[in-house]
C-alpha cells in the first residue's frame, strides 16, 4: 500500500487574518468625484475667502511676471527692440499676462482677447487678418467663456488641435484666432472638452480644507484652556425641577462679581475648582498640515506662509527650488502664449517675424552683494583671458554680462558701439576725444553759418 504524500500551499504575500495586514491595502481605491475645476462658485468662495488659496493663485502669477523678459534679435537694431518694448508698454501686456495665468491657476483657463482697429461684432467671427493692428488686449477667465458648438479643429498638425473654432464670449461669438488660450494643468487627449484646462487648486483643495479645519478645531481648544468648575448641593433636584435659569443666573453672577472684585463668594456648601488644560502637541500636528499645503501646492513655507527658515537652513535652498518651478510654469504658460503675440506684433511692426527672433524670461535669483563680487571677479578673470587669446570680443563679453545676474545697466546701445570697435579696430577712439571733435565741429558749423 502506497503511502500518499501531503501537499502545502504556500503563498508569499504578507496577510494576516488577525489585522487583515494586505487586505486593506489592495482595498485602497482612488475615485474620482466630481471636478472642483467646473465649480465655478466654490473656487470663487476659495479665492475671496480662503488666503492661502487667494495665495497659490496670485503669488505664482505675479512672480511669472514680475521679472517678465528681455527679447533679441541680431536683425533689427537696438532702436527697433525698444520700439517693440514701448508698444509692449502700451498695450500693457505685462499686466494682462498676469492677469490671464491668475484665472488659468484659479479656474483652469484664462485668456486674452486680442483687439484690432478693425474688430466689431462681425469681423470678430472672422479669422484674424494681416492687415489689422492691435489696439487692445483684454484678460478673460474661463466662465465668462464657452464653446460656440461642437465643430473642433481637426487637423493634428495645427496648433489649435482639438479647440473650438469659435468661442462665446459674453454672448459674442469671436475666432479662435482672435484669443490667446493659457491654460493651468493641461487634460489628456481622451478628456471630455481637453481644451479647457485643469485649476491649480484641484488636487490642493483637500490638504487646504484639513488644514483650515485643523487652524479652526485648535482655535476652539484653546478657548477651552480654562474651565471653572462649581459645585453645589441640590443641582440635580433644582434642574428636574426646572430651575436651570436660576442656575444660569447664579453663576453668571458668581462669575460677573468675580471678574469686578478677583474675588469669589460662595454659598458655605458650594465649592469652586478651576483647571487649565495643556495641549502638548498641537504646535507640532499643525505645524505637519501645513508642511502637506505647502508640498500640496508646490511652494516652499517661507513663501506660502511667509515664515522664515528654521534650523540651519538658509531658505535659499527652498527659493531655488521655487524660483525652478516658475521657471518651468514660464516655459509651459508663457512662452507659447507670448510667441503668438510675439507673431502679431512683429508683422505689425516689422511686416515680418525675423528668424532669429527670441526672448528669455528674466532670472528671479537676485545675488547678494558679496556674491556678485565674487562671481565678477571670475568672469573678469576668465573673460580677460578669453579675450586675449582671440576667443571673445569685448561686445560678446558684455553680451555676456547682460544676460546674467551680475549687470543689468549695460545698454544695448552699450553693446552696439562695442560691436562698431571690433568690426574696424583701427578706429579706435576714446569716448572723450570723439564728444571733443564732435564739439569743435559744432563750432566750425556754427561759424560757418555766422559767416
Amino acid at each position: 500500500m502506497k503511502k500518499e504524500k501531503n501537499t502545502f500551499k504556500i503563498s508569499d504575500s504578507l496577510e494576516s487574518m488577525m489585522t487583515k495586514l494586505g487586505v486593506r491595502q489592495d482595498a485602497i481605491r482612488y475615485n474620482r468625484s466630481q471636478s472642483l475645476t467646473s465649480d465655478r462658485q466654490q473656487l470663487l468662495s476659495m479665492w475671496m475667502s480662503s488666503w492661502l488659496s487667494r495665495k497659490i493663485c496670485d503669488r505664482k502669477s505675479r512672480d511669472m511676471t514680475r521679472k517678465w523678459r528681455e527679447v533679441k534679435s541680431n536683425s533689427l537694431s537696438a532702436e527697433e527692440i525698444t520700439e517693440y518694448e514701448r508698444l509692449e508698454n502700451q498695450l500693457n501686456v505685462k499686466e494682462v499676462f498676469r492677469q490671464a495665468t491668475q484665472w488659468a491657476s484659479l479656474f483652469g483657463t484664462g485668456a486674452i482677447l486680442i483687439i484690432t482697429d478693425k474688430t466689431n461684432i462681425k469681423s470678430a467671427m472672422t479669422p484674424l487678418g494681416d492687415d489689422e493692428r492691435v489696439i487692445r488686449l483684454m484678460a478673460v477667465d474661463r466662465h465668462s467663456m464657452a464653446a460656440h458648438s461642437n465643430r473642433l479643429v481637426n487637423d493634428v498638425f495645427d496648433p489649435d488641435f482639438g479647440s473650438p473654432e469659435h468661442y462665446y464670449i459674453k454672448s459674442n461669438i469671436v475666432h479662435r484666432t482672435r484669443l490667446i488660450i493659457i491654460k493651468g494643468r493641461e487634460k489628456p487627449l481622451s478628456e471630455p472638452e481637453p481644451f479647457w484646462g485643469i485649476s491649480d487648486l484641484e488636487d490642493v483643495y483637500e490638504t487646504i480644507k484639513r488644514f483650515d479645519i485643523m487652524s479652526l478645531n485648535i482655535g476652539e481648544l484653546i478657548q477651552e484652556s480654562k474651565l471653572d468648575i462649581f459645585k453645589m448641593d441640590g443641582y440635580a433636584d433644582m434642574v428636574a425641577a426646572g430651575q436651570e435659569d436660576d442656575i444660569i443666573k447664579l453663576l453668571s453672577f458668581v462669575q460677573s462679581t468675580k471678574s469686578l472684585t478677583n474675588s469669589l463668594i460662595l454659598d458655605g456648601t458650594a465649592e469652586y475648582e478651576q483647571k487649565e488644560l495643556a495641549f502638548t502637541g498641537l504646535k507640532d500636528i499643525l505645524v505637519e498640515f501645513r508642511n502637506a499645503v505647502a508640498g500640496a501646492a508646490d511652494m516652499p513655507v517661507t513663501i506660502l506662509f511667509g515664515q522664515s527658515a528654521s534650523g540651519f537652513s538658509s531658505g535659499r535652498e527652498d527659493l531655488d527650488s521655487y524660483y525652478d518651478t516658475i521657471g518651468s510654469l514660464q516655459e509651459t504658460r508663457l512662452r507659447p502664449a507670448l510667441e503668438k503675440l510675439d507673431n502679431l506684433l512683429c508683422k505689425q511692426m516689422f511686416g515680418v517675424v525675423h528668424d532669429d527672433w527670441w526672448f528669455a524670461f528674466m532670472p528671479l535669483h537676485q545675488l547678494t552683494e558679496t556674491e556678485r563680487m565674487h562671481n565678477l571677479n571670475l568672469f573678469a578673470q576668465s573673460t580677460s583671458l578669453l579675450i586675449q587669446n582671440g576667443v571673445l570680443r569685448e561686445d560678446q563679453a558684455a553680451e555676456e554680462l547682460k544676460q546674467s545676474v551680475m549687470f543689468d545697466k549695460i545698454s544695448d546701445e552699450d553693446i552696439e558701439f562695442l560691436k562698431g570697435l571690433a568690426s574696424d579696430p583701427t578706429d579706435f577712439k576714446p569716448i572723450t576725444a570723439i564728444q571733443g571733435q564732435q564739439e569743435v565741429y559744432k563750432k566750425t558749423i556754427e561759424a560757418n553759418n555766422t559767416e
